[in-house]
């Protein structure tokens, strides 16, 4: 579940961060996926609440691949500037990845076929939902050890924060990992290949 909402006024362990805690544990099959929030700017302890849940995946963003006048410029290894900064108030690691959220290319709310350029952790958010189903397909085909089954969003969670050491035995080709440092902090995210969807 891609969840893009909080309280920029907050980066504790809320009511609602609970709830998502909550809920993950009743669905163990569910993953959900929150963005982290844009006020990074305020610095550290900018994460917001309900991203601050234990068992959520928090995403960050980062710049991306874009056309300038000067060419193609790929700024992808760094975190973008609104992009908020953990810790949480109780001193957890936040955000748990990065992922690009500048300058992406979405549909256009309200219209037929239009689409949009937007920036922001809500659009980085997607970006890791959409990798995390693939990796759920990857189990549910039998591709690891030949064997078929339903992974736990807890297992999904753990793929997508440690898959930097993975990625060369168990991820397709289509898939690859970045690893940055922000603030003396390793952080990793994750890029989708998408010629590999033709």
């Amino acid at each position: 579940m891609s969840m893009s909402w909080g309280s920029p006024d907050s980066n504790c362990y809320s009511s609602y961060a609970v709830m998502v805690d909550e809920f993950m544990h009743n669905y163990p099959d569910a993953l959900v996926i929150f963005a982290a929030g844009n006020s990074g700017i305020q610095g550290d302890y900018s994460v917001v609440t309900p991203s601050t849940a234990k068992s959520c995946v928090t995403v960050g963003a980062s710049y991306n691949v874009q056309q300038t006048s000067f060419g193609l410029e790929n700024n992808v290894n760094y975190v973008a500037y609104f992009s908020s900064f953990g810790p949480t108030a109780d001193g957890r690691l936040k955000p748990d990845l990065v992922a690009p959220g500048y300058y992406i290319t979405s549909a256009k709310a309200l219209t037929s076929c239009d689409t949009i350029q937007s920036r922001g952790t809500s659009m980085a958010t997607p970006v890791v939902a959409g990798n995390a189903a693939l990796i759920r397909q990857w189990f549910m085909k039998g591709l690891y050890q030949n064997r078929a089954f339903v992974p736990s969003g807890a297992l999904l969670k753990a793929m997508l924060v440690s898959v930097c050491d993975l990625s060369p035995r168990l991820m397709s080709p289509c898939m690859f990992f970045h690893q940055m440092t922000v603030r003396g902090l390793q952080y990793d995210f994750l890029h989708l290949t998408l010629s590999c969807l033709n």
